[in-house]
């Protein structure tokens, strides 16, 4: 999963007094065929984040693998943060997040 720092380095940094944080990750579920091959793969999930730190588009931006583009999608979307900030108050936010798939040997 992407650690703050990521999401840090991944946004804007000057368009925000504050980064959305990340209150409640969910993981991706492996897509069986995948988990058979013992296939590894990173998803970049560009997301925006309403003010109140909903999910509210998310798409894929770049993928190693689109067999795991479907459940990267669909665990991001039951992410929830805390909004990002700017003067003060909660403003709508872009992101792209790493959703990381690794094989279990």
């Amino acid at each position: 999963m992407s650690s703050f720092a990521t999401l840090a380095a991944l946004a804007a940094a000057s368009d925000y007094d504050e980064l959305p944080v990340p209150v409640k990750s969910v993981a991706p579920t492996y897509p069986p065929e995948m988990k058979q091959e013992k296939a590894s793969g990173i998803v970049m999930v560009k997301i925006s984040i309403d003010e109140n730190g909903d999910v509210v588009d998310r798409v894929v931006a770049k993928s190693t693998r689109a067999e795991f583009d479907e459940a990267a999608l669909a665990a991001i979307s039951k992410w929830k943060f805390k909004p990002a900030k700017k003067d003060g108050a909660a403003v709508k936010a872009t992101v792209t997040i790493p959703i990381k798939f690794t094989a279990e040997s």
